[in-house]
């Protein structure tokens, strides 16, 4: 079977404008999620995230002759841009724990090479947990 979109040979795919609107909206929730459930009417100082990326693949993409990144790094970014922010109103700690499941083996390894490479703020993240295989296998057993 041929997948749309292939890390096997370490190029970056290009992605089609309708998976960048739902990255746009996946941004957006994950911000104000943080926002709202951190700020008021919660007044918490800290919150713990389990983030599930259940197809997570290379991590980036081309598109419009730059580079976009996949649901992993908009993972990483959104919650460290929102907690950067929350935490400048108040004392505010994020604790994230983010898993990133793909069945691609090679994917996976394009990913872990990805997010080695890119400005991610070390002191925000506090766990990755990369499993290959299915998300249904993976959460479930079957």
């Amino acid at each position: 079977m041929t997948r749309k979109y292939n890390w096997d040979d370490g190029e970056i795919p290009t992605i089609d404008v309708h998976s960048t609107k739902k990255h746009d909206v996946l941004r957006e929730y994950l911000q104000q999620y943080i926002f709202i459930v951190g700020g008021k009417p919660f007044q918490r100082k800290s919150l713990v995230l389990n983030l599930i990326d259940g197809f997570a693949g290379g991590g980036l993409y081309k598109y419009n002759g730059g580079i976009h990144y996949g649901s992993p790094l908009i993972f990483l970014k959104a919650t460290e841009e929102a907690a950067f922010k929350l935490s400048t109103l108040k004392p505010f700690a994020l604790y994230a724990n983010y898993f990133f499941v793909e069945k691609e083996k090679l994917f996976l390894e394009f990913l872990k090479k990805t997010l080695q490479t890119k400005d991610i703020r070390q002191d925000l993240i506090k766990t990755y947990f990369y499993c290959m295989g299915y998300l249904r296998k993976r959460l479930i057993g079957f």
